[in-house]
């Protein structure tokens, strides 16, 4: 691709920040992570296709559905996605959507096949608003969802620097097949990189805008490794989609927060968390849960 085309791509975002919440249950209190020496020197998990979301503002709805699509092998739908999200939020004109409310959205409503949506609730650059209004899906599509459910959303935490708990939690999921959903301020400068090897170097523009995305794992370039981000903007930018991240760079961009998803009970999750205990004891925090229900019925 000529310089000339490279300046003309242009792709679109939407991600708004996401608040901090002390709340949130960290990957690293659950599950051990492996040694770094364990890693190996490079590993993508699969993903099903790169998509496309247009001029929309649906990248974080993109982002979890591409994630919930590897667990699932099925193909969901981002509109649905994004009209869940923004039932959450409360609000369905503002742009865009924080990673926080659209994972709470998978474990609250699930994902909805995209063979189950009718034409008029498919995104084609004119019906934005009308997708966004959760009130324009039928009660049907939520009962339909719910099967695709998500147990819980962790943080991606742990012993190292950002750049390797994110390598370190793909590959303790490597079995599970569990990305990693993430976001930054995608700066213009990234966009036109060559090959999708964005380099950690001063740009000539600072600016960029809100966007969301997928860490499926790592590749070496150039001697280092670099993380594979699997962007919803279709196959004509980065390398057929993907762009790859270096260390620098990640640590010091990826603020609003990285994510995975994993099938644990969120009370439980937090028990474990409080008392110390790592995930495999969830039988047991599950059974505490269960006496305490059974106690709290026969007391009233």
């Amino acid at each position: 691709m000529s310089k000339g085309a490279l300046k003309n791509i242009k792709i679109y975002g939407g991600l708004q920040p996401t608040p901090e919440d002390k709340r949130d249950i960290r990957f690293g209190a659950l599950y051990a992570l492996p040694e770094l020496v364990e890693l190996p020197p490079a590993f993508r998990l699969p993903v099903m296709g790169i998509k496309d979301q247009k001029d929309s503002d649906l990248c974080a709805a993109f982002a979890g559905t591409l994630a919930s699509e590897i667990q699932e092998d099925t193909v969901f739908s981002p509109e649905y996605q994004f009209a869940k999200t923004k039932q959450i939020i409360g609000e369905y004109e503002e742009w865009g959507a924080d990673l926080r409310s659209m994972l709470k959205s998978l474990v609250k409503y699930g994902s909805l096949p995209l063979e189950k949506v009718p034409p008029e609730l498919r995104y084609n650059g004119k019906n934005r608003n009308a997708i966004a209004n959760w009130a324009n899906w039928s009660p049907l599509y939520d009962m339909i969802a719910a099967k695709f459910k998500k147990g819980s959303y962790l943080k991606v935490s742990g012993e190292y620097d950002l750049f390797d708990n994110i390598r370190a939690t793909i590959y303790a999921n490597r079995k599970e097949e569990r990305l990693v959903i993430t976001g930054a301020v995608w700066k213009h400068d990234w966009t036109t990189s060559r090959d999708g090897i964005v380099e950690d170097k001063p740009l000539r523009s600072g600016q960029g805008f809100g966007h969301a995305f997928c860490i499926s794992g790592w590749e070496y370039f150039r001697g280092s490794p670099h993380l594979v981000a699997v962007l919803s903007n279709g196959e004509s930018v980065g390398r057929d989609g993907y762009y790859f991240l270096p260390r620098g760079l990640v640590n010091r961009e990826l603020v609003w927060g990285a994510y995975t998803i994993r099938d644990i009970n969120p009370e439980a999750a937090k028990m474990l968390v409080k008392y110390g205990f790592s995930a495999r004891f969830e039988w047991l925090a599950n059974f505490v849960m269960a006496i305490k229900t059974i106690f709290n019925f026969n007391v009233r």
